[in-house]
């Protein structure tokens, strides 16, 4: 249009108008196929028709545009702003419409298509191709001002210079379109066309320059055979040669793999605990892995769920992702099911057989995590993301998550290759993390058992020491409150009333009485005391014939350090004064599993709270004590509180550990209920409300009820 608004006569306005027009018309239905075919959809073969449609009207319109102007058309020299311009015909409003409907179809598909989308690479795609055609279009368009007569200066078409910078841009740091083959292919064409036409350009220099006249017709002819074959010789070198030099100088692979897997073999080799094999993993994935983000699922140690660990690459703590997976999650049956890498975009695609699998949910987790790989970690297969040989013994360990390149280029099955058997390497390094954090937990376990040991043998011998000395408040109590107040009295009453000032024996009754009230403070601190100490004594020991008053916070302390309560929040309320009757250890036991109950329903919640509550309270003509144990987890259903108690009955699954009292077994509440009901002779029930929590309450007799101190 440049050559138009330039050209110095009306005749060469017109002929560059053609020219113009030549490609202009064909723009809209080229751009429209151009985005039909980027954004790949599923129906893209549903929509030719729109397509074959768009080419007919607008090549029709190209026809009309050669066969006479005057229709679609012609020139104008009077036209705001310059002296030559494309001028109103009868069928330009008719492309003028046709042009704004089919370039406006092709923007709303790729508006759709990156609302659709969620992948980093391919959003930034379709993000530079929107905003360059939208410099390309809106800036474009406002050449249709001067060809409606409007006074408006089309400075929009300035902006054109931008969509070319723009897709570029796109092209060579987002991939937008594939010209890495297109490159190779030039550059192996230019250095070939250049060695067969010097070798040819040579001979004929030689023949006309250096030969001259003695370079007979037979000469060369047999100087051009020499080079023919030559050319045959070499040719099919050559052309391997600049293949090879052209991936290794322009398209290298971004990953040495052999030193990746070299690098990761030696850091894994290295790490003896779970945790830090884990952070380790995740930090070379990003670092030598080169991946935006990352963070691997560890299994539990109960097997019963995968958590995920140290995810990195997510802008900061705060948006880091925290989730849990549980073992029947689909994502993790499908990766124990497929046992080869999932790529979300086959997935999505449909191209991935699940086999009934929920693949929602699993894309749902990935788009959660920005994964665009989820990479299973065996023990038991080999190292290959194929999944041959998949009858071998197998146990699914971890799971890698691998969010966009930092190249924002596509996995390869290469790439798949080498980060599955990295994977598969985790696997084995975390087997021996954990048997390294086994041997260092029971080296633990036996130094804490030896502690205790020692820390019960002198806890007893304080305890005893402390019995024997508040046995000697006894006699100094009795004295005050009893033998030296009746004294006091007969002393007074023989010998000195009426015989005192009575100022003077007032202040001698004062004192009598407070000596007994003190007497009487010493009785009951000293009682407490060997409440308190005996329950000291019973948390330390293993006695369960033993039933006396005991301090409840010290019992709930103590149940609370042995309890599985991960970050659930613990909160007592327990009046002062308060000394329920029992055996301590058995109660203790009621809490601990009260507590590991309640957790499990929480599940770890960081926002979970179990909370104790006691007081005094009367049932049925006896007094006693009540408990409440609540938590505000999901609640148990109405129809399961009575079988909660029943023996070997749990929603929970089986364990696989040996252990009797392990979590799953359904004997947990049933020990609680026996406790309780025919150990104490107390009461035992639990009520609950869904999605509000469960509270589980017990009542204990007391065994002297003269004892019983309002709360």
């Amino acid at each position: 249009m440049g050559m138009v608004v330039l050209s110095g006569s009306l005749p060469d306005a017109k002929f560059w108008l053609t020219v113009h027009y030549f490609g202009a018309i064909l723009i809209p239905p080229t751009f429209l196929h151009y985005i039909q075919a980027l954004i790949e959809s599923n129906s893209h073969r549903h929509r030719k028709g729109e397509i074959y449609f768009w080419y007919a009207l607008f090549f029709v319109l190209l026809i009309i545009n050669f066969t006479n102007q005057h229709i679609l058309v012609t020139v104008s020299d009077s036209k705001p702003f310059f002296p030559f311009y494309t001028d109103l015909a009868p069928l330009y409003p008719l492309y003028t419409l046709a042009f704004v409907v089919c370039v406006g179809s092709a923007f709303l598909k790729l508006v759709k298509e990156l609302n659709r989308e969620h992948r980093f690479r391919r959003r930034n795609q379709l993000k530079y191709m929107l905003l360059a055609t939208c410099f390309g279009f809106g800036g474009g368009g406002t050449a249709f001002f001067p060809v409606f007569d409007l006074s408006i200066y089309p400075f929009g078409m300035f902006l054109v210079i931008l969509y070319p910078m723009l897709m570029t841009y796109a092209i060579v740091r987002h991939q937008l379109l594939d010209i890495e083959v297109v490159i190779r292919k030039t550059l192996i064409f230019a250095g070939i066309f250049s060695f067969f036409f010097g070798i040819f350009a040579f001979l004929s220099f030689l023949v006309t320059d250096v030969l001259q006249r003695a370079a007979t017709l037979p000469i060369r002819l047999s100087l051009f055979a020499v080079g023919a074959a030559v050319v045959a010789l070499v040719g099919n070198r050559l052309h391997t040669f600049l293949v090879n030099a052209t991936d290794r100088f322009l398209f290298q692979r971004k990953y040495v793999y052999y030193k990746l897997l070299k690098e990761n073999s030696k850091q894994l080799s290295l790490i003896k605990s779970l945790d830090e094999m884990a952070r380790q993993i995740v930090a070379f994935l990003i670092k030598q892995g080169r991946i935006r983000n990352s963070g691997i699922f560890i299994q539990s140690q109960d097997q019963r769920h995968f958590e995920l660990k140290y995810p990195l690459g997510y802008g900061g703590k705060v948006n880091r992702p925290s989730l849990i997976l549980e073992a029947d999650h689909p994502l993790i049956k499908l990766s124990v099911e497929r046992k080869t890498p999932l790529v979300l975009e086959e997935i999505e695609k449909g191209r991935l057989n699940t086999a009934g699998a929920n693949q929602e949910e699993v894309i749902k987790v990935m788009r959660r995590l920005r994964a665009e790989v989820i990479i299973p970690s065996f023990l038991g297969i080999p190292t290959n993301n194929q999944g041959k040989n998949n009858d071998e013994d197998y146990q699914l360990r971890n799971l890698l998550v691998l969010g966009p390149k930092k190249s924002d280029e596509d996995y390869t099955d290469e790439d798949l290759d080498v980060f599955f058997t990295i994977a598969q390497d985790s696997a084995i390094a975390a087997e021996n993390a954990r048997l390294f954090d086994l041997m260092l937990k029971e080296r633990e376990s036996r130094l804490k058992a030896e502690s205790e040991a020692r820390l019960a043998t002198y806890g007893k011998s304080t305890v005893h020491e402390s019995k024997n000395a508040m046995a000697g408040l006894y006699d100094p109590a009795r004295f005050m409150t009893i033998y030296g107040y009746e004294d006091f009295k007969k002393i007074y009453q023989r010998f000195l009333q009426g015989k005192m000032p009575s100022g003077a024996e007032k202040k001698f009754f004062e004192l009598v009485e407070t000596m007994k009230q003190k007497g009487q403070l010493i009785f009951t601190k000293a009682d407490e005391l060997l409440i308190i100490a005996k329950t000291g004594e019973g948390t330390l020991s293993s006695d369960e014939t033993e039933f006396e008053k005991f301090n409840v916070k010290m019992v709930w302390d103590a149940a609370k350090a042995e309890a599985k309560t991960g970050q659930c929040k613990l909160i007592r309320y327990v009046p002062d004064h308060f000394y329920p009757y029992g055996n301590v250890i058995l109660i203790k036991r009621v809490f601990i599993n009260l507590m590991n109950n309640a957790a499990e329903a929480l599940r770890y919640d960081a926002s979970g709270e179990i909370v104790l509550r006691a007081q005094y309270e009367e049932k049925e003509g006896k007094k006693g004590t009540l408990f409440e144990v609540s938590d505000n987890g999901p609640g148990i259903p109405a129809e399961n509180l009575e079988k909660i108690w029943e023996f070997g009955w749990s929603t929970k699954p089986k364990p696989q550990s040996s252990d009797i009292e392990a979590s799953g077994r359904g004997q947990g509440l049933w020990r609680v209920k026996d406790t309780i009901g025919n150990i104490h002779g107390g009461k035992i029930w639990a009520e609950s409300e869904l999605t509000k929590g469960t509270t589980f309450k017990f009542w204990l007799p007391l065994k002297d009820e003269g004892s019983v101190q309002p709360a």
